[in-house]
């Protein structure tokens, strides 16, 4: 869906001459995935500097006389001219300006780090003040004028420039360069130097490993498309539409994701609340009409009565006392009629707390007993198969209170620890907590 709707946005865009050859990112999915916004972002930019955003008009006049450029990048409209950056205008480095410098109120200032993280593409008032003295002191930017970074942390964001609309001279911090008297639209230089084409020039030009510098010079050596002023200012205008349908766009496509990385436990739950409520096994039912859920719970009750597993001498068997029926408001959803509403002590021979003997993490041979860990019932590492391996067949009906009691166990009792590491009390009280309290939806099928 989120593919589709990129075309549909994608629609708004001018480009009969897009080239797929010489495009860096390119519309359709991008190995077999749909495009992030970033890549989104990107390739509206980079249709822009291309002169395929919006349609071209005969009628303007090129912006300026076309350079003695041998290899350009790439080919440009009619009225397009590749300039390089040190033709259009004039570019400085600012002054050092420190954070201890900055006070609440007082002359303007921009700041390196600002144009990280405060701006986007460009801003027209100051979120920082320095003293008059130390204002006076520094490079000042004005109306119309661009600032960009001269250091950053990788290749890609190096020179990441901002257009200055404000009204108010602001003073330029160090690690800043301005870019002034250039006689264009000052929005689109901003995103013309956030276009891919261009910013591979300017991580070329970069050096450093873990800060990366460069120099006015360096970028003044960049080579930039220029169209004429209008269709300037009209590419600006049609990616500020269409911005807000990328933010859009980036939304939908987290949500997506979100989605999809809790769609495994989502279905998980979904197949164990079908399985339980007996609609997972529903057309099995029609051809296979057999022995009740009452039935083997009859059975079940006359094995306890007669005494069940064999206990220790040290864990006598108490006397139980009748468990109380489940009424109507304790049943949450609706079952077979062939199934039954149990507690859980109903279908349990007999219950007993676990010891925390010193075990290897290692396959079980011969005659060995394998143990089952807490961290293995926690981390839902213990499936069926594995408990058929380490389990004897004949206590495979005892698995799911195994699990259960475990679980809830080391749940309710985490801060009540021995030596070892396992929980050693409230078991007892909890143990008969559960078989009083949980009721359970009961059956004979292979769910």
């Amino acid at each position: 869906g989120l593919t589709i709707w990129v075309f549909g946005l994608l629609r708004t865009v001018q480009y009969p001459r897009f080239d797929k050859k010489c495009s860096i990112f390119d519309f359709q999915r991008q190995g077999g995935r749909a495009m992030t916004a970033a890549e989104l972002k990107a390739s509206i930019l980079d249709l822009a500097v291309r002169g395929q955003l919006v349609p071209q008009d005969p009628k303007d006049k090129p912006a300026a006389k076309q350079s003695d450029i041998d290899d350009p990048p790439y080919e440009l409209p009619r009225n397009w001219v590749w300039k390089y950056g040190k033709e259009i205008g004039t570019m400085e480095r600012g002054a050092g300006i420190k954070r201890n410098e900055t006070i609440a109120e007082g002359c303007p200032c921009l700041r390196y780090g600002e144009i990280y993280t405060s701006y986007p593409h460009y801003l027209d008032n100051a979120k920082s003040f320095i003293p008059s003295d130390l204002f006076n002191a520094c490079k000042h930017i004005k109306k119309n004028d661009l600032v960009f970074t001269l250091t950053g942390e990788n290749e890609v964001d190096i020179a990441k420039t901002l257009a200055y609309l404000g009204d108010d001279e602001i003073a330029a911090g160090g690690d800043l360069a301005i870019w002034s008297n250039h006689k264009c639209h000052a929005p689109y230089l901003a995103y013309m130097m956030a276009a891919p084409s261009i910013i591979k020039q300017k991580a070329q030009s970069a050096t450093g490993n873990f800060i990366v510098h460069t120099s006015t010079k360096k970028i003044g050596e960049v080579m930039m498309p220029l169209p004429p002023l209008p269709e300037q200012k009209r590419i600006v205008a049609k990616i500020e539409e269409l911005m807000p349908l990328v933010e859009e766009y980036g939304a939908a496509q987290k949500e997506l994701e979100a989605l999809n990385a809790d769609f495994p436990a989502a279905l998980r739950e979904s197949i164990l609340q079908d399985a339980v409520q007996g609609k997972l096994t529903a057309e099995w039912r029609k051809s296979h009409r057999g022995e009740s859920a009452a039935d083997l719970l009859a059975q079940i009750a006359a094995e306890r009565a007669a005494g069940g597993r064999a206990r220790t001498p040290a864990a006598p068997r108490k006397k139980e006392k009748p468990l109380p029926p489940i009424t109507d408001d304790e049943k949450p959803f609706e079952i077979p009629d062939t199934w039954a509403w149990c507690r859980l002590g109903e279908v349990l021979i007999g219950t007993s707390a676990g010891k925390s003997p010193q075990c290897n993490e290692a396959a079980t041979s011969g005659d060995e007993w394998g143990v089952i860990k807490t961290t293995a019932i926690q981390d839902r590492y213990t499936g069926t198969c594995r408990l058929a391996r380490l389990l004897p067949q004949r206590q495979s009906r005892h698995v799911l209170s195994t699990i259960l009691w475990g679980q809830k166990a080391w749940r309710r009792t985490t801060t009540q620890e021995n030596t070892n590491g396992m929980p050693y009390r409230c078991w007892s009280n909890w143990q008969r907590h559960i078989t009083q309290r949980l009721p359970l939806p009961f059956c004979r099928e292979g769910v």
